[in-house]
């Protein structure tokens, strides 16, 4: 028998750690769905690509909160309750499951945005504005129990090139396939969109779902709970699991320190970046050699594989600023005899180091690609990788709960004043306007466009940085 009263508390907790991004998701793609049919051409795809953004970080809810809960030991209070380890993991899981439930919305505004782009019988019939989304929440929602599954047992900081494979193995899979093979694929997978339409108004839908689609999402449901509270089992608290240690090593930066605060800041960070992209930069080595000898189908994917790992290189600094955020470990900068601004400094000296052989890796990836590389592109995608990975350092230390109501509001009034124009050549041209400015920026100023651009990222990122740690308390449980 089911034990209700340690299930409906597991799964209570965790749907309401996600209520708020939930029913802002959902606000928002109820109203995109229903702006959507009021619009035509492209424009009317606009409301579904919004409310589809705001579906995704709500999927990534479960996992975030799920790998905070790894890195803080929270999981250990979890097994002191009197509650079976199955029940607890199978209600985490069914909470999760309904704390995505936005996609489905999201997903129906976007397929009515298509619809009225390129007509009713492109989608067929408008059964399918309910079949195909619900296909799409199924599959999210088995994705998601087994993430959070494998997470729970083994800890994506050593399945840290799962979520990313995920994303990128059905691209590459594609990719990797003969043009003959891929139009194939392609074609019998619109013809299983239309025979699951077919079937969904016809008399098979119950039959379908009693022998096939039931008990398969219970044997994907059962398998990923036992998998849940085997992770549960065994969890064992590890302070460095997501961060990395604060003393180990310490010497060099205890002596930078009395050449000033912003050097010993960033050698301390520069330290730990190596230390905690380790693996990384050996698989970066690999991906380089597979890119450059590997079979077609493995050189693809190596090449789409590469800008992710450069990218990664100089964002491990903002990586650790979210885990200090986690573990506490900000509060102590907020102890230093030193002004926020020249910790952030020495911060942002050390995602500009690690942002060089980002840019280079890059740059010989263009080259394999037949673009050779020149000084001067190198230090333009370095200063890319500094605008973006400082400026999501600073933003991501500032940036608080509530502003996600701003953040709402603000994608509200946009789709709002998109239903509002008659015309969609007036959404489109100003989408069409603002890429012909970049455009002519580009060309009046060239290379100086990114380090303009980096130059603002950093001069206000410093003061939201030192706000964001000003104001910063830990987080409780």
């Amino acid at each position: 028998m089911i034990d209700l009263h340690g299930l409906l508390p597991s799964l209570r907790r965790e749907v309401r750690r996600g209520t708020v991004l939930s029913l802002a998701a959902g606000v928002v793609a109820l109203l995109a769905a229903g702006i959507a049919t009021r619009l035509d051409g492209s424009a009317a795809m606009v409301p579904g690509g919004i409310a589809l953004l705001g579906a995704v970080l709500a999927w990534f809810g479960p996992l975030v909160h799920l790998g905070a809960d790894r890195l803080l030991g929270y999981l250990e209070f979890d097994r002191t309750l009197p509650i079976a380890l199955r029940v607890m993991a199978a209600g985490r899981l069914l909470g999760a499951s309904i704390r995505i439930l936005p996609l489905f919305p999201a997903l129906v505004a976007l397929l009515i945005g298509f619809r009225q782009s390129s007509g009713p019988a492109d989608v067929g019939d408008p059964i399918a504005l309910v079949v195909i989304p619900l296909v799409g929440q199924v599959i999210a929602t088995v994705v998601l129990w087994w993430l959070m599954a494998l997470n729970a047992r083994w800890s994506f900081r050593r399945l840290w090139w799962l979520p990313t494979t995920i994303g990128f193995l059905p691209q590459v899979a594609l990719m990797v396939l003969p043009a003959s093979l891929r139009v194939t694929v392609e074609n019998r997978f619109i013809a299983a969109i239309h025979a699951l339409t077919g079937i969904a108004t016809g008399s098979q839908l119950v039959i379908l779902l009693l022998l096939v689609v039931v008990p398969l999402l219970v044997a994907c449901f059962a398998g990923a709970a036992i998998l849940f509270a085997a992770g549960l089992a065994r969890y064992q608290f590890d302070p460095t699991q997501l961060g990395v240690s604060m003393t180990k090593g310490a010497r060099v930066e205890l002596r930078a320190i009395g050449r000033g605060p912003l050097l010993a800041v960033a050698r301390l960070r520069l330290r730990l970046a190596t230390e905690q992209f380790r693996r990384e930069l050996v698989v970066l080595v690999v991906l380089f050699m597979v890119a450059a000898f590997g079979p077609a189908g493995a050189r693809d994917f190596a090449r789409h594989y590469i800008p992710v790992l450069a990218a990664l290189l100089p964002s491990g600094i903002a990586l650790q600023l979210f885990a200090g955020r986690l573990t506490g470990e900000l509060e102590g900068l907020q102890h230093l005899p030193h002004s926020a601004s020249t910790v952030g400094l020495g911060y942002l000296v050390a995602i500009a180091v690690m942002a060089l052989p980002g840019a280079v890796a890059l740059q010989l990836l263009h080259a394999m690609s037949g673009t050779p590389p020149t000084v001067l592109a190198v230090l333009s995608s370095w200063a890319w990788f500094v605008a973006i990975a400082w400026g999501g350092a600073a933003v991501g230390l500032w940036f608080r709960r509530r502003y996600i109501i701003a953040v709402v509001l603000f994608l509200v009034a946009l789709m709002l004043t998109s239903s509002l124009l008659d015309s969609e050549d007036r959404i489109i041209g100003g989408a069409i306007a603002l890429v012909d400015r970049y455009r002519a920026l580009q060309i009046a100023f060239g290379p100086l466009l990114p380090f303009g651009i980096t130059l603002i990222v950093v001069v206000v990122g410093v003061p939201l940085f030192a706000r964001g740690l000003a104001r910063y308390t830990p987080q409780r449980a």
